[in-house]
């Protein structure tokens, strides 16, 4: 039985009840009209679908039933940059925080929550950037009690994060991660890489980062700190937050990094002779945009991303995405397009990049980094292209994680040394 269409995917559903109907509570959003996720109702028996949730400065993840009250779910849920669990009724709204006090004051839910049959524990993954991913257990209000102890080996080696804010160009308040290195001496001047998040519609949470995706601790070992911004456009901070990428792709949101990087250099954290960028996907667009708008980065690392608006609109598997951003198709409003693609200021490119792709991504095809590698080619800027054979756009294949980490490495290490030249 069809009960209801929505702009964007839906996820989650329980049966609940609202004023003693049943319901199906769902997490969806409505793209640009309302875009960040919440729980929405449907009547089972057909109606109105309700936004429980509206206006809720935050992003909704993934709802479980509450076996002791068929009104209320548990909701983990995403604000700035925290994931943490929540009981939020269906008929209002009304949201109690459940999230063991051991973990709520620092890092991130990375799976579940899954609750007990009689509604008394709840169980979840959690990490935090210098606590590895750990299965947990409680007792509702009662502290978390860990399971696993996969993560005892990186015990004191790991960096902690720090919630920075800054304010970008037009007086929008942005806020990120600071990673520093360890034992970093109080005063000097670090090199600094900003490394920007996929998406646009997601966001960087106080989590565990030590894989080819995320490279925080990867770098931060290597004497870098790492900058991780959550610009215009990111999710968990609502719609209206995100709403503002909106009909301004590569506009708000780089000067939200860029920003943030100079930002960091005002306030004795970073060199300004040593600053670097790099991204994958979105991150990796957001990269090739930034550094035709500034030199201020030495190094960049454009992963899996987008050179071409235009021809990208044609060839991956997500061309719907675009009608979040923009109000047609590239065919209709081919300017819009144009004036967001870092290809089109390559000219104005002088940082060295080096740009990498899996040979079989059907998400961002390979042909955006080979377009962006020749445009920088013909202008004379130091870059390299590496495809990855069988890769999509995620790597999966050990070798090609472990050689992708060690090149992204190598090449900030080539152009930002990470101790300072006399």
């Amino acid at each position: 039985t069809h009960l209801a269409d929505f702009q964007d995917g839906v996820s989650s559903p329980v049966i609940r009840e609202r004023d003693g109907e049943p319901v199906v509570a769902v997490v969806t959003g409505q793209r640009v009209e309302d875009p960040a996720t919440g729980i929405w109702t449907i009547p089972l028996a057909g109606g109105a679908k309700t936004n429980v949730t509206k206006g809720f400065k935050g992003t909704y993840y993934r709802l479980v039933a509450d076996p002791t009250d068929a009104a209320m779910v548990f909701a983990s849920v995403v604000e700035g940059t925290r994931q943490r669990i929540y009981r939020v009724s269906v008929e209002t709204g009304a949201m109690t925080a459940v999230t063991p006090a051991n973990v709520a004051g620092r890092g991130s839910l990375t799976g579940g929550p899954t609750v007990s049959a009689d509604g008394t524990a709840i169980a979840f993954i959690w990490s935090a950037m210098d606590a590895p991913a750990e299965a947990y257990v409680a007792g509702l209000g009662h502290d978390a009690l860990a399971l696993t102890e996969f993560g005892k080996d990186f015990a004191g080696r790991l960096q902690p994060a720090e919630l920075v804010r800054w304010e970008s160009t037009d007086g929008v308040e942005i806020e990120g991660l600071l990673v520093r290195p360890k034992d970093a001496p109080e005063g000097t001047p670090l090199p600094l890489i900003v490394e920007i998040h996929g998406g646009p519609q997601w966001q960087w949470e106080d989590r565990i980062m030590l894989d080819w995706h995320d490279w925080a601790q990867m770098l931060a070992s290597r004497g870098y700190a790492v900058l991780l911004p959550n610009p215009r456009g990111s999710t968990g901070r609502g719609s209206g937050f995100e709403k503002l990428l909106f009909g301004d792709v590569g506009g708000g949101e780089a000067q939200d990094v860029i920003s943030g990087a100079k930002a960091m250099v005002e306030r004795g954290i970073a060199d300004p002779e040593r600053l670097g960028i790099g991204g994958w996907s979105w991150g990796g667009y957001l990269t090739a945009w930034c550094i035709t708008q500034t030199d201020i980065f030495k190094a960049a690392v454009m992963g899996a991303g987008v050179a071409n608006l235009i021809s990208d609109h044609g060839a991956g598997d997500i061309a719907e995405a675009n009608m979040t951003m923009y109000p047609g198709h590239p065919w209709t409003h081919w300017d819009l397009y144009a004036k967001g693609s870092p290809i089109r200021y390559a000219t104005n490119v002088v940082t060295p990049t080096l740009i990498v792709h899996g040979e079989n991504d059907i998400r961002v095809h390979p042909t955006q980094g080979q377009e962006y590698y020749r445009a920088l080619k013909e202008v004379g800027v130091p870059v390299q292209f590496v495809r990855y054979p069988r890769e999509g756009h995620g790597f999966r294949e050990r070798a090609h994680q472990v050689d992708l980490m060690k090149r992204i490495v190598a090449w900030f290490e080539r152009h930002i040394p990470a101790q300072a030249r006399p």
